[in-house]
């Protein structure tokens, strides 16, 4: 961000709203604070997950656990992911493996990194992620992947969703429908917050 909008008199002149700001911190409002129970699930700032924070937050709050979402990004941050990648990625690739061994060193005993297929969208055959989003998973460098959940996601329906949750269930102590119910939870959270948002854009 230049300077200019963001220090001194120039910041004091500059009337726009940092929107970019407020969606942080609308967001940031929908995580527990740490006295709140269940097991924590450590959520990267980063990438695919960084526009759905609202749906990820219901989600693990409705299968009874506790997200926690990483700081705020940083030069430590992209420093620490680019430690643990072997080949260049883009920023937000580097940023995610940046937050996830940020949680590893932290002690955190899963780490949400999942390999999104399927963005949200209105016709799934044009909702596909970028490959580096699919393959995150593998990208991350973590030694200890059994740290990490790493679901396949797509948002094509409750029904796919959970498929992908699958091999994850049992470590999560969740049945098929009750990942179906959290998907149609955080879908509908999701939802509510965008249509706020563009409400406070209109």
């Amino acid at each position: 961000t230049c300077e200019r909008y963001t220090s001194g008199s120039g910041a004091a002149a500059c009337r726009v709203p940092n929107l970019a700001g407020e969606y942080v911190a609308r967001c940031e409002a929908l995580f527990p604070g740490g006295d709140e129970s269940g097991l924590p699930v450590g959520i990267p700032r980063a990438s695919s997950l960084m526009g759905a924070l609202p749906f990820w937050a219901t989600f693990w709050k409705e299968l009874g656990h506790r997200p926690v979402l990483s700081e705020a990004t940083s030069r430590e941050t992209l420093a620490l992911g680019l430690t643990h990648l072997s080949v260049g990625v883009c920023l937000p690739i580097r940023t995610t493996a940046g937050h996830v061994h940020a949680f590893l060193g932290r002690g955190f005993e899963r780490v949400f990194v999942p390999a999104v297929i399927v963005l949200p969208g209105d016709e799934p055959s044009r909702s596909y992620a970028c490959p580096y989003t699919m393959a995150v998973p593998f990208i991350v460098g973590a030694a200890d992947g059994e740290r990490l959940l790493s679901p396949v996601v797509t948002f094509e329906s409750d029904e796919a969703f959970a498929d992908g949750f699958a091999p994850l269930r049992e470590a999560l102590g969740a049945s098929r429908d009750e990942v179906r119910e959290a998907y149609r939870a955080a879908r509908w959270a999701q939802e509510e917050f965008d249509a706020l948002k563009a409400k406070a854009l209109a």
